[in-house]
């Protein structure tokens, strides 16, 4: 294995130093729970690229709880220490970003984060910053960007984020807010290909003669996320 790349990062929040962690340590709750049913095991939980999207790359953690509070239909969010001038989430009118369509079960004006951390990744590498991939169960949806390295993210970038219509309670402390995913980059081009779907069909058949595993002791290669 080559040289390790490295995610610098630096929390803006003394006292949430660890604001970035492998995505490993934040598998959800609803993943880990999924019984094996029945004597074959088979389940969704047996789906490896499903739990590689859980687990690539590094998620950013929310340094304090957040109140959501919903006040004549419009939604407000509060933390202990938002008097003291601790900036974690603004709120912005829909009129910079109208273009952007809504997620359906969203509300139509956005909030953002000032995201809570610095980070940087080498040259030749970017950086995708995305929702925590398949985290459907998060009361917010944060919109994707792409970051190329060599740029260090500025402290408190306004990262937009879309907060679910209804929702009120506490988002906790350590809820993760993004995900990074690293990737090198590389000059692509799509071709169209004959016999690639007949390909797939033989790995299809192959892959349905056994009861699971064969992606994963065929294909799959682990990622080193630390």
């Amino acid at each position: 294995m080559g040289k390790k790349q490295i995610v610098k990062f630096e929390s803006l929040h003394q006292v949430y130093p660890d604001i970035i962690v492998p995505a490993k340590a934040t598998i959800p709750k609803w993943y880990k729970d999924e019984k094996h049913p029945g004597d074959t095991g088979i389940t969704w939980k047996k789906c490896v690229p499903l739990l590689e999207s859980l687990v690539a790359g590094y998620t950013v953690l929310l340094p304090v709880d957040l109140n959501v509070t919903i006040n004549d239909g419009k939604p407000r969010i509060d933390w202990k220490q938002s008097r003291e001038g601790l900036r974690i989430v603004g709120f912005r009118l829909n009129d910079s970003i109208d273009r952007i369509p809504t997620p359906k079960g969203y509300y139509k004006d956005s909030f953002f984060w000032h995201f809570p951390v610095s980070f940087e990744i080498p040259v030749g590498y970017s950086a995708l910053i995305t929702n925590p991939l398949n985290r459907f169960d998060l009361p917010f949806q944060t919109m994707s960007a792409v970051m190329d390295g060599g740029y260090t993210l500025s402290p408190h970038a306004f990262v937009t984020f879309f907060l679910q219509e209804g929702f009120e309670g506490i988002i906790p402390q350590g809820t993760p807010i993004a995900q990074i995913i690293p990737y090198k980059n590389e000059s692509w081009a799509a071709e169209k290909t004959e016999g690639i779907a007949n390909k797939g069909e033989i790995s299809r058949l192959k892959s349905s003669a056994v009861y699971s595993g064969w992606y994963k002791n065929t294909w799959w290669t682990k990622k080193d996320y630390s």
